[in-house]
C-alpha cells in the first residue's frame, strides 16, 4: 500500500501546487476584494463574544499570515513524496501541514470551494493517518476509507442527476456550457446538438452509477473504472476548466487499484 500512497501523494500534490499558485497569483483580488476578512468572519458566529477566538482567528487570516501558510501548504505538498520516501511517520508532519492549510482555506474563501477541495481534505486526512504508527489492519481501514469516499461521491452525484429532469431530457449539457465561466463558446456550439448533449448527459449519469460496480470485479475491474475515471475527468477538465478535479479524484485511483487487490 505504500506506493499507493505515494503515487497518491504525487498526484494530489500536483493538485495542491497547482492551487497555491493559483491562489498566491490572484491573492490581492481574492483577498481584499472577493473575500474580504471583515465581511466573512461576520458569517462565522463562532467569534462572536469569544475575544481570544476572534484574536486567533484574526491573526491566522491576515493576509500576510494567510498568504505564508498557503505557500507553506504548497512546498510541503512538494516535499511530502520524498519525505515519505525515506521515513513514513516522518512524513505525517507535512500530510498534517497540507491538511490543516486547506482546511483554513476552506475557511476564509467562504464560497467558491467544490467537490475537489473536499476530496483533497479526505485524502490528505487518510495519508496522515496512514502516516502515523498504526496497525497495518488500521492503514487498510484508512485506505478502504478514501475508496469508500470516492465511490459515495460518484453514487450520489449519480444519483443527484438521474432524479434531474434536465439531466433525464439530456439536456443539461447544452444549458452548463452556455455558462461563459464555464466554458468557451466552441464548447456550447457543440451541445447545441440535442443528440450529442442527450448521449452526454447519459455517459455520464452511467459512468457515475454503474462504473464504481467495477470494482467487485477485482484488479481488472479496478483498471477499467481507473481508465474511464481518468477520461471522465479528463474530459471535464478540457470543457469546462475544472482542472483541480483531475488531481483530486485520480490521486485516489492508486488506492483504489491496490485496495482492490486486497479484497
Amino acid at each position: 500500500m505504500n506506493n499507493a500512497i505515494l503515487l497518491a501523494s504525487i498526484i494530489a500534490g500536483a493538485g495542491i501546487i497547482y492551487d497555491t499558485i493559483e491562489f498566491i497569483s490572484g491573492k490581492r483580488e481574492l483577498l481584499n476584494q472577493f473575500y474580504n476578512w471583515r465581511i466573512v468572519r461576520s458569517r462565522y458566529y463562532i467569534l462572536l463574544n469569544r475575544p481570544a477566538l476572534s484574536l486567533l482567528f484574526d491573526f491566522v487570516f491576515a493576509e500576510r499570515i494567510f498568504i505564508s501558510l498557503v505557500v507553506v501548504h504548497g512546498i510541503s505538498a512538494a516535499m511530502f513524496p520524498f519525505v515519505f520516501y525515506l521515513n513514513v511517520s516522518l512524513a505525517a508532519i507535512p500530510a498534517l501541514i497540507v491538511l490543516t492549510v486547506h482546511c483554513l482555506m476552506n475557511v476564509r474563501i467562504l464560497v467558491g470551494r467544490d467537490g475537489a477541495d473536499q476530496m483533497q481534505s479526505i485524502l490528505w486526512a487518510s495519508v496522515f493517518a496512514y502516516c502515523l504508527p498504526l496497525h497495518e489492519n488500521v492503514k487498510l481501514v484508512v485506505s478502504g476509507f478514501v475508496v469508500a469516499q470516492l465511490i459515495l461521491s460518484y453514487l450520489t452525484s449519480g444519483l443527484s442527476k438521474l432524479i434531474s429532469p434536465v439531466w433525464r431530457k439530456g439536456v443539461a449539457m447544452n444549458l452548463i456550457t452556455r455558462m461563459a465561466t464555464y466554458c468557451p463558446p466552441q464548447i456550447n456550439t457543440l451541445f447545441k446538438n440535442r443528440s450529442l448533449s442527450f448521449v452526454i448527459c447519459w455517459l455520464t449519469i452511467l459512468f457515475e452509477l454503474l462504473s464504481p460496480l467495477l470494482l467487485f470485479f477485482g484488479p481488472t475491474g479496478a483498471i477499467v473504472f481507473i481508465i474511464l475515471g481518468i477520461f471522465f475527468h479528463a474530459g471535464i477538465a478540457a470543457g469546462m476548466g475544472l482542472t483541480t478535479f483531475v488531481f483530486a479524484f485520480v490521486a485516489t485511483y492508486p488506492i483504489v487499484y491496490e485496495f482492490s487487490t486486497k479484497l
